[in-house]
C-alpha cells in the first residue's frame, strides 16, 4: 500500500471517529433534556430570585475564571453575628468557590472531588466539580456566572446556568445553597448553629475535562453533600461521583423535588440509616432498613458469602473452612446430612422428593415427615434402605431392629464418611421385626 493510500485510509477513520463521537454525545444530551416529542425536561426547583443584579441573584460576583483564580471570601457576619458553628468550630466569614462548594478554612480551588469523608478543609459542596465561568453566554443576562448575597438571617450562594471545564457552555447547571438560622431549634443548639438547604434548578453536566470528562461526563463525577474535614463526619448525597448525581434535580430527603436539607450540629453527624444519603459511619444507605438487597439494616455494605473461607455468612449452613465433601460440610457450604437425617429448618426438604427411590410404593407420610435427606439405594437388590429404616422410627412401626439400624448407619457415615448400603436382606429382616416385636 502506498504512503498516499494510508494516509487516506488514517483520514477516513478520523472521521468515523469524530462522527460517531459527535452521534455519542447527540444521545446523551437528547436523554437528559428531551422527553416525549420534544418538549424540553421541566426545572425542579426554582431558585430564589429578587435580589437584584444582573440575573436577580445579587449583585456580588465570584470572579470570572477556573479554580484558584475564581473564588471569594466572603464576610457573614451581617447575615450571622454568632458566625456560624461548623461542627464544634465557630466561623465569621466562608469561601465561595466556583467549583461548586463554599469552605471554611481557606479559598478552594481543587477541581477534581473526592469521596467524603476525605475532603482536605470543611466545606459544603452542592455540586463539587469543575466548573468554569470562562465561556461566554449572550443569552440570558447574567448567564455562567457565581453570585452571592448576605442578609440579616441568610446567605444564598447561587451557580447560575455554570458551564464546565475548559470554557463548555454547551450543558449548564444552576443550583443554589441557602444557609440560614435553625428551622427547627434543637435543645442544646448552639449559638451558631445553622440549616443549609440545596435547590438544585437544572442538572446536565456532571464531570470537566481535566477530571477525565468528555462531553461533560465520564471521569470523576460531582460529589454532593457536606464534610467536616476531619475524616470523619460527612453527609453524602446520593448518587454522587457517578452519572446518577443528576438525580438530585428530580429527587429531595423534604418531598419537594430538587430541594435537600442538611441540619449539621453540634460536633458530630447523628446518621439514620435508610433515609437515603451516606452519613458518618455508614458505608450505604439505600433508602431503606432491609437484609439481602447489598446494605444491610444497619447500613453497612453487604458482602457476598464465600464458602470455604472458614466463616459462616449468611445463607451458608456451615463454613469449615474449605470446600470438600464428605467432611460434614459440603463444597456449598451445606450440612451434610445423613440418609435419614432431618434437613434443617432453612433448608427446602420438598425441593428434593425422594419418590425415585422408594422400596415399597409410593412415600408414605411417615417418610415426608422424617426422612428429608437424600435416600441410599441398596446395592443387592434394589430398593431403599433408608427409607425402610426411617419407617422403623415413625409411630406405631417403631423396632428395634429398625432403631438399631438408623443409629448404625449414622455412626458409620459419620466416622467414615462412606456411603450407607444395606442388603435387601437386612431390609426384610427389619420389616419383620416390626410386624412381629418380640
Amino acid at each position: 500500500m502506498s504512503m498516499r493510500a494510508a494516509s487516506i485510509r488514517m483520514r477516513a477513520a478520523a472521521i468515523r471517529m469524530r462522527a460517531a463521537h459527535a452521534l455519542l454525545r447527540f444521545a446523551l444530551v437528547a436523554a437528559l433534556v428531551w422527553t416525549g416529542a420534544g418538549s424540553r425536561v421541566a426545572a425542579q426547583a426554582s431558585l430564589i430570585e429578587g435580589l437584584g443584579g444582573p440575573a436577580g441573584f445579587g449583585t456580588n460576583e465570584v470572579p470570572v475564571g477556573d479554580d484558584m483564580e475564581a473564588t471569594v471570601t466572603v464576610d457573614i457576619t451581617t447575615a450571622f453575628p454568632e458566625g456560624l458553628d461548623f461542627f464544634g468550630t465557630t466561623y465569621s466569614q466562608i469561601h465561595v468557590n466556583t467549583n461548586g462548594n463554599i469552605t471554611f478554612v481557606s479559598r478552594f480551588g481543587t477541581f477534581t472531588p473526592t469521596a467524603f469523608p476525605g475532603a482536605p478543609q470543611p466545606l459544603i459542596a452542592p455540586w463539587w466539580g469543575d466548573g468554569d465561568t470562562r465561556g461566554v453566554l449572550a443569552d440570558p443576562p447574567g448567564a455562567n456566572r457565581v453570585y452571592y448575597v448576605v442578609e440579616p438571617g441568610r446567605v444564598i450562594v447561587t451557580w447560575y446556568l455554570l458551564g464546565y471545564y475548559g470554557s463548555h457552555t454547551d450543558l449548564l447547571n444552576s443550583f443554589q445553597l441557602v444557609l440560614t438560622r435553625p428551622l427547627t431549634p434543637m435543645p442544646g443548639d448552639p449559638p451558631g448553629a445553622f440549616d443549609a438547604e440545596i435547590r438544585y434548578h437544572r442538572c446536565e453536566w456532571t464531570t470537566g475535562d481535566a477530571s477525565g470528562g468528555s462531553m461533560g461526563f465520564g471521569g470523576t463525577p460531582a460529589q454532593a453533600g457536606l464534610d467536616a474535614g476531619d475524616a470523619t463526619n460527612f453527609v453524602t448525597l446520593p448518587g454522587s461521583l457517578t452519572m446518577a448525581v443528576l438525580d438530585l434535580c428530580t429527587t429531595s430527603n423534604v418531598g419537594d423535588p430538587g430541594v435537600w436539607r442538611l441540619s449539621p450540629r453540634g460536633t458530630a453527624i447523628m446518621a439514620t440509616c435508610g433515609n437515603g444519603f451516606r452519613e458518618t459511619g455508614e458505608t450505604c444507605d439505600d433508602g431503606n432498613t432491609m437484609e439481602g438487597d447489598g446494605c444491610s439494616a444497619m447500613c453497612r455494605t453487604e458482602v457476598a458469602p464465600v464458602c470455604g473461607d472458614g466463616t459462616r455468612d449468611r445463607g451458608e449452613e456451615c463454613d469449615d473452612g474449605n470446600t470438600r465433601n464428605g467432611d460434614g460440610c459440603d463444597r456449598s457450604c451445606l450440612v451434610e446430612l445423613g440418609p435419614c437425617d432431618p434437613a434443617p429448618a432453612t433448608r427446602d426438604a420438598s425441593a428434593r422428593p425422594d419418590a425415585s427411590c422408594n422400596d415399597a410404593g409410593p412415600p408414605q407420610p411417615a417418610d415426608a415427615a422424617i426422612d428429608a435427606g437424600p435416600d441410599v439405594p441398596v446395592l443387592e437388590g434394589g430398593g431403599c434402605a433408608c427409607r425402610a429404616a426411617c419407617r422403623g422410627l415413625g409411630g406405631s412401626r417403631s423396632g428395634a431392629l429398625g432403631l438399631g439400624l438408623v443409629l448404625a448407619s449414622i455412626v458409620a457415615r459419620r466416622r467414615r464418611g462412606a456411603r450407607v448400603v444395606r442388603s435387601r436382606a437386612q431390609v426384610d429382616r427389619a420389616r419383620e421385626a416390626r410386624r412381629n416385636p418380640a
